[in-house]
């Protein structure tokens, strides 16, 4: 999508192998991210599995100025706290399509030890309690399906009414100004 741009996330997690700063996330010490948290840099942060997450604010919102459609991937405290911050945003919820298919995806990717891959199963529940938070719901079977039920998302997105309204206004405007130069 030509409008839309990724959100890197600033953590304070070691950066795994074949990631790289300021693109997979903005790996920082857990001194500077209190330190952004102090000065109100982050949109939303969160504790998650003993590392902090957060949205750099700045980013963030001069997206939406440009009137880019912000993907950002968090976890249900940043999705409660964009939320509360950004009420129009658009929240989905990815599912994996099993607790087991979770599992092996997590083991396959080699990426996390085994206590950090129980800790994430073992926060799955409640995680799954909140899905009423949010407004979407996708079933990860497949990625390129995934991807096209959230690009069709966000298109449906555009066309809602609560959306349309500066339109709707400047069309109720014009067709005043139309109908009395036609001498209707």
């Amino acid at each position: 999508m030509d409008n839309a741009e990724y959100s890197v996330s600033v953590t304070t997690r070691p950066c795994r192998e074949k990631e790289r700063d300021g693109v997979d996330y903005h790996f920082v010490s857990e001194e500077r991210f209190r330190e952004m948290v102090e000065r109100g840099e982050l949109a939303e942060w969160a504790e998650v599995h003993g590392q902090l997450y957060g949205t750099l604010k700045a980013r963030l919102s001069g997206s939406v100025e440009r009137g880019k459609v912000v993907l950002l991937d968090v976890d249900v405290q940043g999705a409660r706290s964009l939320k509360r911050n950004f009420p129009d945003s658009v929240l989905v919820f990815i599912f994996p399509p099993s607790p087991s298919e979770l599992s092996d995806r997590l083991i396959s990717r080699g990426t996390d030890s085994e206590t950090a891959i129980r800790q994430r199963l073992a926060t799955s529940p409640q995680e799954v309690e909140n899905v009423d938070l949010y407004d979407y719901v996708v079933v990860n079977e497949n990625f390129e399906t995934s991807v096209a039920r959230i690009v069709n998302i966000i298109e449906a997105e555009k066309c809602a009414l609560a959306r349309m309204r500066p339109f709707i206004e400047r069309y109720r405007v014009e067709l005043m100004q139309w109908q009395e130069e036609q001498g209707r």
